[in-house]
């Protein structure tokens, strides 16, 4: 009879859902015989049996469902399949799976999860070949129609394992994958996002990684990464090998996501940059994001970096990395708006400073500058095996950090502290006095003072003991400077009793201030020649913003002219006509008084130095409405900051 079962199977799976009471259990008790004599059939032909049962699988009826995954779970342990007989039907049966893992009897789920997780040890278990193509078909199709977790979590953990089996063939489909994957980021299930990052890892390996659900100890046995050199390795949990390839194809994806989606970047951005520092290792992440993020400021035009556009294709022909976040072949290249650097900057900083994953890049940084102020030209030309080798390392993380962290000020400063360049940190203060003093800008140096208390700078509170050190006078300028930019609050009475306290010190010991006499002037000639590039970068990118600043008042106050003109055109009561011609014309701007148009040429209106921008142009808020905030706050603008503050 088993070898006329596909003939009729389908016949009793379809009685189960008869009216007639004892026709189904008729039916049951004959599916029950059958299924007891194909776990003992030596042959056994699975094709035709398959496609009957995945097609019940999706019956309307629960017991057709329930009977036809258990069915699917005894073909995957049949003695004489062995696996190999159900992989060309892999797919087919992965889909009745999905199905079924979150139907709303939970009999149904239960066996159904049983059976996933037995065909997905099966196949990553197999050593006989099979199509991927079918597989993530199936895949991307559950991810794409489906919106529950068990669906998700299960396609996750076999586009995982696929990772971690073939992933040299997998390549070809990670154009198809990336998309779904970025799209489940914003997932509302942490689950499904912390496995989707694991996934987006393994993608960025050039060997996909290592088991993560493996025993510690054997794990580690026979694996020959133990013995490759860092260099070769990303250091993480998942421990592959670098594929800078895919790692910077993953990384630009990700940091175009978070521009797209600003929301996401504040719900998720900080769990997926610490995640990500933890599978793979934080100095490449955060390398490779400062990398990413300061080349996007170059031979960038005003225009693209005020909104963000994108530039010709013509310089990233033969740069994979730089195609669009679906993993495809992309026409051009997106470039970043120095807003979203500057917040992505300030991002990334606040992790580097407080999150528990960044400990170790925190360590690498403390020793850049640890033992003296020394020209990274002369690190370069020590041996790999000498002490300053671990030097030239912090240096260079510290130069690319720096180079990115230039977008926001206080966020440089605070790499300063942490990396122990105090005399860079003293001239970065000193710039401060150039640069537009906002309530933001307050607000991030409050917040550095109050890390400044926490356990992350304690070292730099005792060295503020260590008054005869040559570190020690560079460092009480930079939290003097502090100091004098803050205004009258919390922040500024701590952080001045501290340095109180260490001033009483000195004065009790005895010890003459020696500050102008042997400590050397911060000046840029001072200082060795790298540290001085660092510097001088810094103004370039202050630079930047500022005539970034300039181009976005100079298309605002164009804006408006241009649409006073075209209301002006609609509205003849608002205009004074004598002849036929305009003889002057007089808008009122947010109240602000009126402003004479008459004589101003199609070049836009060049205001006052000394009269606040507001008065001149309204800042247009998203909703097209507009508000009289000024960059320069009033004297009752200056005082609520200081309350807040």
């Amino acid at each position: 009879m088993i070898d006329y079962l596909p003939d009729f199977l389908d016949g009793l799976f379809n009685m189960l859902s008869d009216s007639n009471r004892e026709i189904r259990q008729a039916a049951d008790s004959a599916l029950s015989d059958f299924l007891k004599e194909v776990r003992h059939s030596t042959v056994l032909e699975f094709g035709p049996l398959v496609s009957i049962l995945v097609h019940q699988c999706m019956s309307k009826d629960r017991l057709n469902r329930l009977t036809a995954i258990t069915w699917i779970e005894e073909l995957i342990h049949h003695p004489h399949s062995g696996g190999d007989a159900l992989l060309p039907h892999h797919a087919e049966v992965l889909g009745a799976i999905l199905y079924c893992i979150s139907d709303l009897e939970e009999q149904i789920c239960l066996v159904a999860e049983r059976t996933n997780a037995d065909l997905l040890f099966l196949v990553r278990d197999t050593h006989g070949d099979f199509r991927l193509a079918p597989l993530l078909e199936t895949l991307i199709d559950k991810f794409m129609t489906k919106d529950d977790v068990p669906t998700k979590m299960a396609s996750l953990r076999w586009i995982n394992m696929l990772l971690e089996k073939r992933r040299e063939d997998m390549t070809e489909f990670i154009p198809q994958l990336m998309p779904v994957l970025l799209k489940t980021l914003s997932d509302s299930s942490d689950s499904v996002v912390l496995f989707t990052l694991q996934v987006l890892a393994r993608i960025s390996l050039g060997d996909g990684g290592v088991r993560l659900d493996k025993d510690s100890t054997s794990a580690d046995e026979g694996d020959d990464r133990r013995f490759e050199s860092p260099v070769n390795i990303h250091t993480g949990l998942l421990r592959g090998k670098k594929d800078e390839k895919h790692f910077k194809l993953v990384i630009n994806a990700i940091l175009r996501l978070f521009a797209t989606d600003r929301m996401l970047l504040e719900s998720r951005g900080s769990l997926v940059i610490r995640k990500f520092c933890v599978l793979l290792d934080a100095e490449s992440v955060y390398m490779l994001c400062a990398s990413i993020l300061s080349s996007s400021c170059e031979n960038a035009s005003g225009d693209a970096l005020i909104k963000g556009n994108k530039i010709s294709p013509d310089d990233e022909e033969d740069d994979p990395s730089s195609r669009t976040s679906t993993g495809g072949n992309s026409d051009s290249k997106v470039v970043f708006s120095v807003e979203f650097i500057t917040t992505m900057v300030q991002t990334l900083n606040l992790i580097l400073l407080t999150a528990a994953e960044l400990h170790g890049l925190r360590v690498l940084l403390a020793k850049t500058f640890d033992e003296m102020e020394v020209d990274s030209e002369e690190i370069s030309c020590s041996n790999p095996g000498d002490e300053n080798s671990g030097t030239k390392e912090g240096v260079q993380v510290f130069e690319t950090l720096f180079r990115c962290w230039c977008h926001s000020p206080v966020a440089t400063f605070s790499l300063c502290l942490l990396a122990r360049a105090y005399r860079v940190a003293f001239a970065l203060v000193q710039k401060f006095s150039e640069l537009e003093v906002t309530v933001g800008f307050l607000m991030q140096i409050d917040k550095l003072v109050q890390l400044l208390e926490s356990p992350i700078f304690i070292h730099l509170r005792l060295q503020l003991l260590d008054v005869e050190s040559p570190h020690h006078a560079p460092l009480l300028k930079s939290c003097y400077g502090l100091l004098m930019l803050l205004p009258q609050s919390d922040a500024f009475r701590s952080l001045n009793d501290r340095l109180t306290t260490v001033c009483n010190l000195r004065d009790n010991l005895g010890i003459p201030s020696t500050i102008s006499s042997r400590t050397p002037s911060p000046r840029m000639g001072a200082m060795p020649k790298r540290q001085s590039e660092l510097l001088t970068h810094f103004d370039e990118v202050m630079d930047l913003h500022r005539k970034i600043r300039g181009r976005e008042v100079e298309q605002m106050i164009t804006g408006e002219f241009f649409n006073d003109r075209v209301n002006r055109g609609r509205q003849s009561s608002d205009s004074v006509v004598t002849n036929g011609k305009l003889q002057s014309t007089r808008v009122k701007v947010n109240g602000n008084g009126p402003i004479s148009l008459s004589g101003l040429s199609t070049g836009g209106i060049a205001p006052n130095r000394n009269t606040p921008s507001s008065v001149f142009f309204p800042i247009i808020d998203n909703n097209g409405g507009s508000s009289t905030t000024s960059n320069n706050p009033s004297a009752s603008t200056r005082g609520k900051i200081t309350q807040e503050v």
